[in-house]
């Protein structure tokens, strides 16, 4: 897989779940993510966040990366059981200097993050997302980093079934500036930030003037 601004089409060996869909495809970009469920702009370099949130990605380190430079390539490695470990040995378009990293995605629907040496000069994104266009994470401290030479692993563990539908922001308007406030929850507990090893399977939040999001 030696090649510049485009994707590869793998068959997984499961299907892999992931925020509340199943996946046996994955297309894999040389710019350095992982797409599901459409190979739609899957070869491109121009990394930014309302492109990783457009789009059902996983991203352990998105760049303007090519994987045809001497020595480069991407590997795909099934030798475990229950995981499939996709690997890039890219170069860096900015300063023509060597990238290291890979994604480890588990049948159980966990994935990992890890970063070998090299990895510098970069203005990555590293994240995930729902493909939404709003529900995206992005990693701290590796998001945007210039350098992430063996980086400690991230490891994801998205519940099963997990979609997360995004949050609304009061941001004011000309007639009201002041964001409405809490003025209770129940159970009242989480006023105090929960109690370790307590179970709450519903959170009720009512504020002290009507919240419009649209």
């Amino acid at each position: 897989w030696r090649s510049n601004n485009t994707y590869f089409t793998y068959t997984l060996p499961f299907a892999f779940p992931l925020y509340g869909g199943s996946f046996t495809i994955v297309y894999v970009s040389t710019e350095g993510f992982l797409q599901f469920g459409s190979n739609t702009s899957a070869d491109s370099g121009s990394n930014s966040k309302a492109e990783l949130a457009a789009y059902r990605r996983v991203a352990p380190l998105w760049d303007n990366l090519r994987t045809n430079g001497t020595g480069d390539n991407i590997y795909v490695d099934t030798s475990v059981s229950g995981q499939v470990k996709i690997r890039w040995d890219a170069t860096n378009e900015a300063d023509g200097s060597d990238v290291n990293f890979s994604v480890t995605l588990l049948s159980t629907g966990l994935f990992r993050f890890d970063y070998g040496p090299g990895n510098t000069a970069l203005t990555p994104t590293v994240g995930i997302s729902l493909g939404n266009g709003r529900a995206y994470q992005t990693v701290a401290g590796y998001d945007g980093a210039a350098a992430l030479a063996n980086a400690a692993s991230v490891v994801f563990g998205l519940a099963p079934g997990f979609v997360d539908i995004g949050a609304y922001e009061f941001r004011g308007n000309s007639v009201d500036a002041t964001a409405p406030t809490v003025s209770a929850t129940n159970p009242a507990v989480m006023d105090a930030g929960g109690t370790p090893g307590s179970r709450i399977s519903a959170i009720h939040v009512t504020f002290n003037e009507e919240v419009n999001p649209i």
